[in-house]
């Protein structure tokens, strides 16, 4: 399998989690704990009339909430789940961690009936094979297609790609550059 399948399919394991999360399904629990934060301070709140969850932990020095969902944690400092809008959005030093990935950034939202996630701002995933820069990114599950855009780094262990837009395609186990981008390559040297 190649170096960009490998993140597409850890980037498909939080789209998962997300869509777990609007199906609501019993089989398998999300578990949300809010920690840092002093005892008797409002932290968060769900509201019974909009089915919204909220926790904000933003202003806690030290305090960020964590989302566990089977082998995913995502933590961040202010989350929001409408479960009649089927979103999720997760902001303020995000991470992002499975077995094989990590990801960072300022913000990840996932649409779920769109099975759409966007993540943005300072974007980094990282993997045993490759790691991932960028402004923003757009993941669409049913084409199993991930957009990264605006100052794109991609860094495997024999290459850089540098560019503004670079397609990664699941199914096809491609990497497709669009508009102008540039690359360095290390030789392979003979021993």
């Amino acid at each position: 399998m190649n170096k960009a399948a490998v993140v597409i399919i850890l980037i498909t394991m939080l789209a998962l989690f997300s869509a777990g999360a609007a199906a609501q399904t019993n089989s398998t629990n999300i578990d949300v704990d809010i920690i840092g934060v002093p005892e008797g301070v409002k932290a968060g709140g769900f509201n019974l009339k909009t089915e919204t969850f909220t926790a904000d932990v933003s202003q806690i020095e030290g305090a960020y909430v964590r989302i566990t969902y089977n082998d995913i944690v995502v933590f961040g400092q202010f989350v929001e789940f409408r479960r009649n809008d089927n979103y999720l959005l997760v902001t303020g030093n995000v991470r992002v961690e499975q077995a094989d990935m990590l990801l960072t950034g300022d913000q990840v939202e996932y649409f779920t009936e769109l099975e759409k996630m966007i993540g943005s701002g300072n974007l980094k995933v990282t993997t045993d094979d490759a790691v991932v820069w960028a402004d923003q990114m757009i993941y669409l599950r049913t084409e199993d297609k991930v957009d990264f855009l605006h100052n794109v780094t991609v860094e495997v262990s024999d290459a850089k790609l540098y560019g503004e837009h670079f397609v990664m395609l699941r199914a096809e186990e491609m990497m497709e550059f669009i508009g102008p981008f540039k690359g360095e390559f290390r030789r392979n040297e003979a021993e």
